[in-house]
């Protein structure tokens, strides 16, 4: 297994071994304006690493569903509670 990191930039994103870029390399892709991308991933190659990429930013993005979804819920709660005894009074 080896390491991969990602380097992007705007819509475009490159993957590499880790082991297999120099710092020439790495000082090239930020002269290119791609910034290192902060998870590095263990996968067999390339496409398992981009899956496995995929899969941390699709939990990562049905958590914070969830989350948006429990703040509206208490908005809607803290909001309602407040409104009913005014109006109940």
């Amino acid at each position: 297994m080896d390491t991969y990191v990602f380097y992007v930039k705007g819509a475009t994103t490159k993957v590499f071994a880790k082991s297999t870029l120099s710092t020439l390399d790495i000082n090239r892709l930020k002269q290119d304006g791609f910034k290192k991308y902060y998870l590095e991933i263990m996968a067999e190659n390339k496409k398992q690493a981009i899956e496995k990429l995929n899969e941390a930013a699709n939990e990562n993005t049905d958590a914070l569903k969830g989350f948006s979804g429990d703040i509206l819920f208490s908005s809607i709660i803290f909001i309602a509670i407040p409104l009913l005894i005014y109006f109940a009074l």
